[in-house]
C-alpha cells in the first residue's frame, strides 16, 4: 500500500506510541482529540493494523459516524457501522387499557 510510509512516520510520534501504550497496558477508554477528519479513518486503521482485535470507535453523532465508516472502507475491508436507535413514534401502536 502506497500509505505504508506515512503509517511508518504515524508509528513514530510521541502521540501514536502513547495512544498504543495506553492500550497496552488497558487503560479504556481511549479518548484522541485533536485529529482531524481527513486522518481519523488513517489513525484508525494504522492502530487495527498493529493491534490485530476489533476495536469500537464511537461518534459524537449519527452523520459523524455514517462518515467515519465511509472513510474507513478506504483503508479496510471488515468495517461494520451500527446506527443509533432512532425514536419513530409513528410507527408505534398505541395501546390503552
Amino acid at each position: 500500500m502506497r500509505l505504508e510510509g506515512l503509517r511508518k512516520e504515524l508509528e513514530q510520534s510521541q502521540g501514536y506510541k502513547a495512544l498504543r501504550r495506553g492500550m497496552k497496558e488497558n487503560k479504556y477508554p481511549v479518548g484522541v482529540y485533536g485529529v482531524s477528519e481527513s486522518a481519523r479513518a488513517f489513525l484508525i486503521s494504522a492502530v487495527y493494523t498493529k493491534e490485530k482485535e476489533s476495536l469500537f470507535v464511537f461518534a459524537a453523532n449519527d452523520l459523524d459516524a455514517k462518515n467515519l465508516y465511509e472513510d474507513l472502507l478506504l483503508y479496510e475491508s471488515e468495517v461494520f457501522y451500527f446506527p443509533g436507535k432512532d425514536l419513530v413514534f409513528y410507527n408505534i401502536d398505541a395501546v390503552s387499557g
